[in-house]
């Protein structure tokens, strides 16, 4: 684990509709936005606030010592259960200005 980010808000729309609320945000061209929600309805996407890098990056086996833990391949909400070393990294969340982060097909 490389960072973390707190997750102000998930919109999901039309592509076209994302497009306009979020096209100076991410860092894609129409075109290459349009290519990979090709064919869908509806796309999410994900504005985050406080990303911060960690000064070390927390090993997976690190974490799988403390509890049952199995990494999300883009996000996923903190469990109860998770360790409870990603639990501090929470507990000095600042809040600011969200930021859309990924956009993901539905």
């Amino acid at each position: 684990m490389m960072g973390v980010a707190t997750l102000a808000k998930v919109d999901t729309a039309a592509p076209g509709t994302l497009w306009r609320r979020y096209r100076h945000h991410l860092g894609l061209t129409r075109s290459e936005f349009d290519d990979y929600l090709a064919g869908v309805d509806a796309a999410t996407c994900l504005s985050i606030t406080n990303p911060r890098t960690l000064d070390e990056p927390l090993k997976l086996a690190d974490l799988r010592e403390q509890a049952d833990f199995q990494p999300p391949q883009s996000y996923r909400y903190l469990a109860p259960h998770d360790p409870g070393m990603l639990h501090s990294l929470t507990e000095t969340a600042q809040v600011g200005p969200a930021a859309p982060l990924d956009v993901g097909k539905r």
